[in-house]
């Protein structure tokens, strides 16, 4: 039998700063969506540096497993590939399974107008996303510019037939 630990980290957004669950950081669960992460800051004295309460902070689950350089993969992570590409860690509640989501690239046609696709689509399908095999680079909230909207110039031309 495997001992799969359920671990914790938040973004205290006010701060700028995440805190991993440790000696130190404990989590506190009331009721389905409220939270509340604690900081031993001067033992025995704590204090709040996250919670549902602010919409701006967030929890993010250890999702329980490693990848190939033994990093903690979380929720809102964001991974590359050997190849470049770049996905965020999300859960879905849809399929209650760990996936890697892609960002979306922004495309210009030959007439200049703007328009989005998936980066799965793009890039020509879903090519290796054994999240295992993903090297961390950041994660949502402390690097959002890692998930920053790719530009690609592209002629769209209608083919005749």
């Amino acid at each position: 039998m495997t001992n799969n630990t359920i671990q914790f980290r938040a973004w205290d957004s006010k701060d700028k700063k995440m805190y991993y669950q440790s000696n130190l950081v404990t989590f506190h669960f009331s009721g389905k969506n409220s939270w509340t992460c604690w900081y031993a800051w001067n033992s025995p004295k704590q204090k709040c540096v996250a919670s549902s309460n602010c919409k701006e902070d967030v929890l993010m689950q250890y999702i329980g497993c490693k990848n190939w350089d033994r990093e903690k993969l979380y929720d809102r992570d964001v991974v590359e590939q050997k190849n470049g590409y770049r996905y965020h860690i999300q859960w879905s509640e849809q399929n209650s399974w760990w996936y890697l989501e892609q960002p979306r690239v922004w495309l210009t046609d030959e007439d200049g107008e703007d328009y989005s696709t998936p980066l799965e689509k793009y890039t020509g399908g879903k090519n290796g996303q054994d999240i295992k095999r993903c090297k961390v680079i950041g994660n949502s909230c402390e690097y959002p510019e890692l998930l920053t909207d790719i530009n690609v110039v592209e002629n769209k031309k209608e083919e005749q037939l």
